[in-house]
């Protein structure tokens, strides 16, 4: 075989990790969006993404309906 008609290996790819704290930082920006913390006097036209309020509400579910559910079916 030619050494010049070798086709080279194709490289590895390797897949980025996410770690617990990527995902942690990502479900607080879809609850609370960094470009809007910190900031007192918000303009009137500026509103909260819907992605937060359903975020929000999904929080709220989780720890408020279905952990306590999830607590007193264990025993506790």
């Amino acid at each position: 075989m030619n050494a010049t008609s070798a086709s080279a290996p194709r490289p590895i790819v390797v897949a980025k990790v996410t770690t617990p704290a990527i995902t942690i930082r990502r479900l607080a920006d879809l609850v609370a969006p960094l470009h809007h913390a910190g900031k007192g006097n918000w303009d009137k036209n500026d509103r909260i993404p819907i992605a937060a309020w359903f975020g929000a509400m999904a929080f709220v579910f989780v720890y408020l309906v279905l952990l306590p559910w999830l607590a007193r079916n264990a025993g506790y």
